[in-house]
């Protein structure tokens, strides 16, 4: 298996031969074995090993292992431990997708912090059996199916092409020591029941099964990169990006026999999004939208825009009635108090959408920056002392749905001043009696 294992890492993971690679090791067979492999081929590594404190006094027997291994070896061990159970509790997740969550969040701070160039995971071959049979159950389209990837970003899995069988016998005969996890031996995960329960009695059933599956994973991964050029080209051929909103083309979309089969590869580059909700809203009229966590999916005539939700920001903002500078999120206000003998012709010259003028001596208590609410109103000038809703400016405005929640507004007591940078209003207006202007002008 060590002669395999080289030629394998030659041919298909020649990146690994230069680099500085960390190893995760539980001190199970596999991750044990497969640091045995790094090891024997001369690779430049080290190891790390998460304690998830789930197993009482065997969690910290399996760190014990490692460590003492690491140390036989004189290589660089790097060992962290994590409150499981509660971070389950307060992220409401299953203990595995925890323990996931916390190990590779932790692979790529050790990365970061000690510049290794990619992270050894030990899964084999029987984990992507296993996986294929646990998204064929989903309903798993070929992305799905295709199982585990050999490489995603800095994660390489040089051990997906040996069986567990041929992993254990290595161990056997070249004496590699590991701790057996007696929980694998409980039938309470889905993965436990597949293998222990299900998949042996497939492989008593259909003999040729187990040496054939690998041989359909490869079938499906040559099939995946011929979907993943399709794609490509559909691309190319159907999307513009008109800044960070993606538009499909609905014109092209139609020139394609199963559109929504492209649409949906695409759309779910960006977000997770439901196959048949997505087919039911191809078909919907124009004006629909599809929320999809952080995007939606708008439909109008010419287009589908799958648009990114901006961040809700909030605003509180107190500013003093002083010569000063206010940061916010979306910008600057400066004020600036001035004596003038001619106010109006200040305000005329300098009137600005992006400029309000404000009788100084009327304005005795700070301003404030708050978000708008449903059912604000301004009177703006022009309209003769007649009210206009927060909510009407900004569609007048053209301001998109995601964009509107974002707009701030000017507030002095009871009188809303100012949709910032859209309209203002006509309180506490600068008139030729005024002998202190305060002026606000707002740096987008």
């Amino acid at each position: 298996m060590l002669q395999d294992f080289k030629q394998h890492i030659q041919t298909e993971f020649p990146e690994l031969l230069n680099a500085s690679l960390l190893i995760a090791v539980s001190g199970g067979c596999d991750s044990m074995v497969l640091w045995d492999l790094i090891h024997r081929s001369g690779l430049n590594y080290a190891v790390t090993h998460c304690n998830f404190l789930l197993r009482d006094n065997e969690s910290d027997k399996d760190q014990e292992l490692v460590v003492n291994k690491a140390q036989e070896l004189g290589v660089v061990c790097h060992t962290t431990s994590f409150n499981t159970q509660e971070f389950m509790k307060q992220h409401n997740m299953a203990v595995q997708e925890a323990a996931r969550k916390l190990r590779y969040e932790y692979f790529y701070a050790m990365c970061r912090e000690f510049n290794y160039d990619y992270i050894l995971t030990a899964h084999h071959l029987d984990d992507q059996i296993e996986t294929f049979f646990m998204h064929l159950n989903r309903g798993a389209g070929l992305n799905g199916l295709t199982g585990i990837p050999d490489r995603n970003n800095k994660i390489r899995r040089p051990l997906l092409i040996f069986s567990r069988e041929r992993i254990e016998n290595y161990a056997t005969n070249n004496q590699v020591e590991y701790r057996e996890d007696a929980s694998n031996n409980q039938n309470n995960y889905l993965r436990n029941q597949l293998r222990n329960l299900v998949l042996p009695q497939l492989y008593k059933a259909l003999p040729q099964l187990r040496e054939n599956l690998p041989k359909v994973l490869v079938n499906l991964k040559a099939s995946k990169q011929l979907q993943d050029d399709a794609v490509s080209r559909f691309r190319e051929s159907v999307i513009t990006q008109v800044q960070d909103e993606i538009h499909f083309s609905v014109k092209a979309l139609k020139s394609y026999h199963q559109a929504g089969s492209y649409l949906y590869e695409v759309v779910n580059q960006y977000t997770a999004v439901n196959y048949d909700e997505l087919m039911q809203f191809m078909n919907s009229p124009s004006g629909k939208r599809l929320e999809l966590g952080a995007y939606q999916l708008w439909r109008d005539r010419e287009y589908f825009k799958l648009i990114p939700v901006p961040k809700k920001l909030e605003f509180d903002v107190s500013m003093p009635i002083e010569n000063s500078k206010v940061e916010t999120e979306i910008g600057t206000f400066e004020l600036e108090i001035q004596s003038v003998n001619n106010p109006l012709e200040v305000v005329k010259n300098e009137a600005s959408k992006n400029n309000l003028f404000l009788d100084a001596e009327l304005i005795v208590a700070p301003l404030k920056i708050t978000n708008w609410k449903a059912g604000d109103k301004l009177q703006p000038f022009g309209m003769k002392g007649k009210s206009q809703l927060v909510s009407d400016i900004l569609t007048n405005y053209k301001v998109s749905t995601f964009e509107k929640p974002n707009v701030p507004v000017l507030r002095y007591l009871g009188h809303l001043l100012s949709v910032i940078g859209y309209r203002n209003s006509i309180h506490f207006p600068v008139t030729s009696s005024t002998k202190k202007l305060l002026k606000i002008t707002f740096h987008s």
